[in-house]
């Protein structure tokens, strides 16, 4: 059953909360790039911001009551009140996300006071004293708005094509194609604002042919990806006997009334779970494998060489919860010292610093720093590139007229020009082209291996 088809079916079932009919359907929307659906679905997700026109149906009017020491809460009486004034104080647009509504419309009434500001304009309308105004809505009229959504999304989802080519083959994927599949989803991760968030990526497959896939904060910051993957866009399917692959061990904890990632995997009787790395957090690592275990669940590991390259996504994530012991730093190493996981350090063939993991009978190295020739190596590359967008910066400038114009035939110039043609041999024109941030990025790149190379700071980015 693909996504559409499902929501097509549950747009119709009124037990199916509204809020995850959204969240199904922004992944529809993603996907087939309906730009105009996706803000209005991302909006009644997230809520709207005070600079965004909020739709017709969040506008409500309710009755307008008022509270003092004597007599309680008590209808205000509007008779001598012009309709505009009537409308202005007992009419409210709702801006937050949509889930939080869900919980009113099961209440009768549901009482929202004023700002401060409006609060204080409404009780000298009234003629002062001592009383707290506050509008009265009725479960109904936020029924109304979960109606509204959910008729707009019965229109939209009516349109959507689910039809398979006859001719279209099933792509079955290998494990090792779906570990690298849940790294690439790692790498879209955005952390939330104020902190650093670990990148993880999840792929739900039966015989090698995905289900699904999610990634954390893929349709609400924060959600971890397992999370987003089988409540957010699975909720609906039968998951039994298929196959998770997570970049990241799951969770065993989660603040009330959250549930942890590993009990939802074992609730949806997964058969095995391949985890590409344990959690670093002290208070899981370990637990999560051993809830899956201890719920008959198989665990298997990512492909020891895709270790190092989620260490190297979540550097920053692990960089924020640890510190380098001196162990780690300390070369040569000590005969019996021992990395963050307690197992001995050493080298590999090439040089790496690494820590010997041992599980499962196997023994893998979780790299401490890299060797010598490969920061070398990675260096020449981060000059070479760094120095080719700079040439090109420089043409474009004299070209605008921003610096002298220089005649491209001069010696100096002509040997820059075949110098430029051989990195975009050697690299490829498709990797030699960055957004402003990821420019920045390798520049810093560049800028912190030319340090560790001997230069000084104020003359670590000169190419």
């Amino acid at each position: 059953m693909t996504l559409s088809t499902e929501l097509k079916r549950d747009v119709l079932d009124e037990n199916v909360p509204v809020s995850s009919l959204l969240r199904k359907a922004l992944v529809i929307a993603k996907e087939i790039r309906d730009a105009k659906n996706e803000r209005w679905i991302s909006a009644e997700l997230k809520g709207y911001a005070d600079d965004e026109e909020v739709p017709d149906y969040r506008d409500i009017t309710g009755r307008v009551i008022v509270r003092d020491h004597y007599t309680g809460w008590q209808y205000l009486y509007t008779q001598n009140l012009t309709p505009d004034k009537v409308k202005i104080i007992s009419s409210f647009h709702f801006r937050a996300a949509l889930s939080e509504y869900e919980g009113n419309a099961k209440q009768e009434f549901v009482a929202i006071t004023y700002s401060e500001r409006a609060e204080r304009k409404l009780i000298e309308l009234m003629g002062g004293g001592p009383m707290i105004p506050a509008i009265q809505f009725t479960g109904v009229q936020f029924q109304r708005i979960l109606d509204s959504v959910r008729n707009k999304l019965v229109d939209w989802v009516s349109d959507l094509s689910d039809v398979q080519p006859a001719n279209q083959s099933i792509e079955r994927l290998s494990d090792r194609a779906l570990m690298e599949r849940a790294i690439e989803l790692a790498k879209k991760c955005v952390s939330e604002p104020g902190k650093v968030s670990p990148k993880v990526g999840a792929v739900l497959a039966r015989n090698g042919v995905i289900i699904g896939e999610a990634y954390r904060g893929e349709l609400m910051p924060g959600d971890h990806a397992e999370f987003t993957l089988l409540e957010g866009k699975l909720g609906g399917e039968i998951l039994t006997g298929a196959t998770l692959f997570t970049t990241l061990e799951p969770c065993t904890t989660r603040n009330d009334p959250k549930i942890p990632c590993a009990v939802r995997v074992a609730e949806r009787h997964i058969a095995k779970v391949f985890i590409g790395s344990l959690d670093r957090n002290d208070d899981i690592r370990g637990r999560g494998e051993f809830h899956l275990i201890d719920a008959g669940i198989q665990i298997d590991r990512f492909d020891p060489d895709l270790m190092p390259v989620l260490e190297e996504l979540n550097r920053e994530f692990i960089r924020s919860i640890r510190q380098r012991s001196r162990a780690e730093t300390k070369d040569p190493v000590d005969p019996e010292a021992v990395g963050p996981n307690g197992f001995k350090i050493g080298y590999t063939e090439n040089g790496d610093k690494v820590e010997w993991i041992e599980e499962d009978g196997e023994t893998w190295p979780m790299i401490l720093r890299r060797n010598d020739a490969d920061i070398l190596e990675m260096y020449n590359e981060l000059w070479e590139k760094v120095w080719y967008i700079r040439k090109i910066i420089r043409f474009e400038k004299m070209q605008r007229g921003e610096v002298p114009y220089e005649d491209q035939n001069q010696p100096h110039l002509i040997k820059a020009l075949e110098r430029m043609k051989q990195i975009e041999d050697k690299y490829g024109l498709e990797n030699l082209v960055w957004p402003d941030v990821e420019w920045g990025i390798v520049q810093g790149k560049l800028s912190a291996l030319s340090w560790v190379m001997g230069s000084e700071w104020e003359g670590s980015l000169d190419t």
